[in-house]
């Protein structure tokens, strides 16, 4: 429903990113998504941490540059695959 909406507003480029994530089953990692593409960047953090893939908030903050919070994130992550 939301790629034929978007598609209605002719938004490409969202049109195309939802397209991306149609096949993704992990419901907390396509909710991080949306909240990215929404400019929520703290909220997609926080489930991105809660889904089946995790290291997508440390990519993002890459991304964002920020880099103190990557850092952050990578060392909470290493600690957390060492526990596995």
């Amino acid at each position: 429903m939301a790629i034929l909406a978007s598609q209605q507003m002719k938004d490409v480029s969202l049109v195309y990113s939802l397209k991306e994530i149609s096949s993704i089953e992990d419901r907390n990692l396509v909710a991080g998504y949306i909240f990215m593409y929404k400019d929520e960047h703290s909220r997609a953090q926080e489930l991105f941490l809660e889904s089946s893939e995790p290291t997508v908030a440390l990519d993002i903050q890459c991304d964002l540059l920020h880099w103190d919070q990557a850092l952050e994130l990578a060392t909470a992550l290493d600690h957390l695959v060492f526990q596995c």
